[in-house]
């Protein structure tokens, strides 16, 4: 202030409240920007503590064109359509072209072609496989070298691209079940059972049609090994497999999961993510275990069940292990097929 000047009372006035709306103005700007932090975190613990784990790039995609467009563009092997359309099992696994020369042989040489119906979902076509036998065959197995080299070199492979629209990621396992959940029915709606697994499992189809053959397929069914955490009744383990009844299927394709975000809402979890679509259906996992109360889906290796609860808890009548090698796909082949077991 320049001396004998004084600033007028009202130009001070405004100046005052000027000053005061600007501040007034910051602390709600403040206000405002903390709340919408702490809705973001309360949305993602509340996603988290929910055993939901969000990821945006799943959003991509998710099913957003019409099922029609996408089954339309869908490349079906030869193989695949000699294949019966109706019958009592259906069998569909999870593969990707870094495995078409490894896992898929061994599976599609073993336990497959036990389905009445059996085939692999990739985003690319498989080639026919006799050409690789040689790559996961150790030369510690010649027996099985013998027993299986004639199948593989005759077999052709049966597959559908049904992920082609999908990028081969783990996040995104998710959209690839609703996917090959509703092209599975939708293409192949006379079969009484539906399992879904992985290409590093195997299966004794033997003992997975037993224990199915107690059960109506006209009922809501939900079968594997439960596991009791992050949904409230729990869900399957994807790696061992599970089982989803006609009835089942029926349902998650009339409830329109496919594409209900509200029902069936986007997992990084496969296995979690359909366990709570199905039980937004009030369909909820079933245990399967034997009458000594021994678990028959196994998510890990024989090897691990035994070294984690001792000897005796393979079951006899075990129906899937998993996290299996090509090489151990075809040891767990011969040694329940090739090797005769001992009479008392």
């Amino acid at each position: 202030m320049l001396p004998g000047k004084m600033i007028p009372p009202n130009r001070a006035n405004s100046s005052g409240r000027c000053s005061k709306e600007v501040k007034f103005c910051g602390l709600f700007c403040i206000i405002i920007i903390l709340q919408m932090m702490y809705l973001h975190w309360a949305l993602r613990r509340s996603i988290v503590s929910s055993g939901h784990h969000y990821n945006p790039s799943e959003e991509v995609y998710l099913p957003h064109a019409s099922f029609d467009q996408i089954a339309s563009d869908i490349e079906i092997s030869d193989a695949a359509q000699l294949l019966p359309t109706n019958g009592t099992l259906f069998c569909f696994v999870f593969t990707a072209p870094k495995y078409h020369r490894t896992r898929v042989p061994a599976v599609a040489s073993t336990w497959l072609s036990r389905c009445d119906h059996g085939q692999f979902f990739s985003s690319k076509p498989i080639d026919d496989y006799g050409v690789f036998s040689d790559i996961f065959l150790s030369k510690e197995s010649k027996n099985a070298q013998v027993v299986l080299h004639h199948d593989i070199q005759q077999a052709a492979v049966p597959y559908s691209t049904v992920f082609k629209t999908i990028p081969d990621d783990y996040e995104l396992l998710f959209s690839k079940t609703l996917l090959a959940l509703r092209y599975t029915y939708r293409t192949y709606p006379d079969f009484d059972w539906y399992y879904k697994a992985d290409d590093d499992t195997f299966v004794i189809v033997e003992h997975l049609r037993r224990y199915l053959d107690k059960l109506d397929p006209s009922k809501p069914h939900y079968i594997g090994y439960r596991l009791n955490k992050h949904i409230p009744r729990g869900y399957h383990s994807g790696g061992a497999g599970y089982v989803l009844s006609r009835a089942a299927m029926d349902a998650f394709d009339k409830a329109d999961l496919y594409s209900d975000r509200k029902k069936c809402p986007p997992c990084k979890y496969e296995d979690v993510g359909i366990g709570r679509c199905l039980a937004s259906l009030n369909i909820h996992p079933k245990n399967a275990r034997n009458a000594k109360g021994q678990t028959l889906f196994n998510p890990n290796r024989p090897d691990q069940v035994i070294q984690s609860n001792g000897s005796d808890s393979v079951a006899a009548d075990s129906i899937s292990f998993h996290h299996l090698s090509p090489q151990q796909i075809l040891n767990l082949q011969l040694f329940t097929y090739s090797i005769e077991r001992p009479t008392k």
